[in-house]
């Protein structure tokens, strides 16, 4: 598998207090990074100042298309959740990034349907045995800052800091492909919990968003607030899926990506995906309150919304 690690930087601060970023949305990008499996995991870079322009994101969004033409798995720590959804708000390409996020790999995302809480990229680091994420970056005047994290990227931008912004964001990138290849190696993601105790999700092989969507859902009843599968995809809009060996009756399917819908029996929900089964159309959805089900228009009391 030839995988294209990627992530983005946000141009905005988001207060502490804020829980869901989408509600100071948009946040803006300031750079983004991908480093690929096979060029010595060489960065490339895209940026701007202040931010970058929508037509510099969506000139991205088409270079990214254009790794996956040439064969690259995209590979995110919550791509899926945040990084392809701030892309999309900023390009206005929709479409296209939902069709990215949810045929690329997002080990996050993976361990979250496994076990039902998030992951911190720097505990799959450490429980990988790899170096973690850059701890302190150096300012342009010799300044050495400590305790850096993604949180403090917009302040450092927005005074002209981009080396060390770069710095941190190509650290971040170079460190998730070596991750995904111990993942690859020794076919598990292992971490320490806050309590000490050892955890694990073992990965016979990578899945893609799309694909995790099959992982039974786990155990939750026991957590106060658990995260749930529709906050990773909330953001995605409606695109076409076309079967064009279907019989001419039905070239179309009724249902696309992104279309909110509500199921009699299973409530409200969004679809992830929809494709044409003989004269019928089995579509996925993940549902506000089951997740993910599949269902046969035929025979589902299923409307959109």
């Amino acid at each position: 598998m030839r995988l294209a690690a990627f992530d983005l930087e946000i141009a905005k601060e988001i207060p502490e207090a804020v829980e869901n970023w989408l509600s100071v949305a948009p946040p803006g990008i300031s750079c983004a990074a991908v480093a690929l499996s096979d060029d010595q995991g060489r960065p490339h870079l895209w940026q701007g100042v202040p931010r970058m322009t929508q037509q510099e994101c969506r000139s991205m969004v088409r270079d990214l298309q254009g790794l996956a033409s040439d064969g690259y798995t995209f590979l995110t720590w919550n791509g899926c959740g945040f990084d392809f959804a701030v892309l999309a708000m900023e390009s206005g390409m929709y479409t296209e990034c939902t069709e990215l996020a949810l045929n690329h790999v997002d080990l996050m995302l993976r361990v979250t349907f496994e076990k039902g809480w998030y992951l911190s990229f720097q505990k799959a680091l450490r429980g990988a045995r790899l170096e973690g994420k850059l701890q302190s970056v150096t300012l342009s005047d010799g300044t050495v800052l400590d305790g850096m994290d993604g949180s403090k990227v917009p302040k450092l931008w927005a005074a002209c800091e981009y080396a060390a912004v770069l710095d941190y964001l190509r650290n971040d990138v170079v460190q998730l492909l070596r991750l995904a290849h111990a993942i690859q190696r020794t076919k598990v993601i292992r971490w320490t919990s806050d309590r000490g105790n050892p955890q694990q999700v073992f990965v016979e092989r990578m899945l893609t968003v799309r694909e995790c969507f099959d992982i039974p859902e786990p155990d939750v009843s026991w957590m106060k607030d658990p995260p749930t599968r529709q906050q990773f995809v909330q953001w995605m809009r409606p695109s076409p899926t076309v079967d064009k060996s279907a019989p001419a009756r039905m070239l179309t399917t009724r249902f696309r990506a992104g279309d909110r819908v509500r199921h009699s029996r299973f409530g409200e929900g969004m679809v992830l995906s929809s494709k044409l089964l003989g004269d019928d159309e089995e579509v996925t959805v993940v549902f506000e309150d089951v997740g993910a089900k599949r269902c046969l228009t035929s025979f589902a009391d299923m409307e959109k919304l």
